[in-house]
């Protein structure tokens, strides 16, 4: 499904998710904001044209559920300082930014970001199996 790359836009984005995994409310609640936080992130990061478009496609497969979010704007790699958060220095000492990709990471089974052609790809999973639900 196609959505204006805008912040305007992020409720008609979250409602079409929950649309989309409805059969999986209580993996829809664990991915709720996780999937907010990714679509600001590309909103706020890659996607500085007003007329960008957000792509965001789902899947629902045995053992797990899986939100993809592709857009063509400016290249940016949401996990590139993922190893550099650190949750436990005070506000004063943090730079502005990444505990949404923290947040994201801690939430989720799986996370993955990939440059393909002139697109960014960001890929979120949730295993459904209770065996793997974090």
């Amino acid at each position: 499904m196609e959505f204006p790359a805008q912040l305007d836009s992020l409720s008609e984005m979250m409602n079409w998710i929950e649309r989309q995994l409805s059969s999986h409310p209580k993996i829809f609640k664990k991915m709720e904001l996780a999937c907010e936080e990714a679509l600001v992130n590309v909103i706020n990061h890659s996607s500085k044209n007003q007329d960008s478009i957000l792509n965001i496609d789902t899947s629902i497969m045995p053992g797990k559920i899986e939100v993809v979010i592709r857009d063509k704007g400016l290249p940016f790699n949401p996990l590139e300082k993922k190893d550099q958060i650190d949750p436990s220095l005070t506000l004063e000492e943090r730079e502005v930014g990444g505990l949404g990709i923290f947040f994201i990471l801690k939430t989720l089974d799986s996370v993955s970001y990939k440059r393909v052609s002139d697109h960014n790809v960001l890929t979120l999973v949730k295993f459904t199996d209770s065996s793997q639900i974090k």
